[in-house]
């Protein structure tokens, strides 16, 4: 949270638009309960203008079921091309699991799973590659990573150079 650093909303705005030129900058909820608050938990931009946002069962977690809404709600008002990518479970809020963890880099897509819940793996690894067509879908078992609260994004922090081709 960018109060938590004297920052307000608008402080980050300005400074993503002066020192990067973004020209909108879209501010999503953090999930409750989850200890990073990094955007990183529940949204992977794939493009300029498309994201793969996470959905959870309101059965199972009704509180963060509408907290991802209103982050693909965000996303989609402010133009990208949303999908929904469903959420591995999050064992009552002690360990969150994300596909969205995930980094793009050069011809691959490294894709956190967990043995834990491979419930809906299959989709989530499905939805990477209608959104990378061309490249490899690495997935990487991140059972261990996750526990210590974040995943492959999360562990590399890395900008590769663009892919092109």
């Amino acid at each position: 949270n960018a109060a938590d650093f004297g920052y307000s909303t608008q402080d980050v705005a300005t400074i993503l638009r002066d020192y990067y030129g973004c020209s909108t900058t879209v501010f999503v909820p953090q999930l409750a309960g989850e200890g990073t608050g990094h955007i990183d938990m529940l949204v992977h931009v794939t493009g300029p203008s498309a994201a793969l946002v996470g959905t959870y069962d309101p059965s199972l977690d009704s509180t963060n079921a509408a907290v991802l809404d209103e982050a693909a709600r965000l996303l989609g008002a402010a133009g990208f091309a949303v999908t929904r990518l469903p959420m591995p479970s999050n064992d009552g809020w002690s360990v969150f699991r994300s596909y969205t963890n995930s980094v793009a880099v050069n011809r691959a897509v490294l894709v956190p799973v967990y043995a834990a819940d491979r419930s809906h793996e299959e989709q989530a690894l499905r939805l990477y590659q209608e959104a990378y067509p061309g490249r490899s879908i690495v997935p990487l078992d991140s059972d261990a990573l996750i526990a210590m609260g974040g995943a492959i994004h999360c562990v590399t922090m890395t900008v590769a150079e663009p892919f092109s081709g």
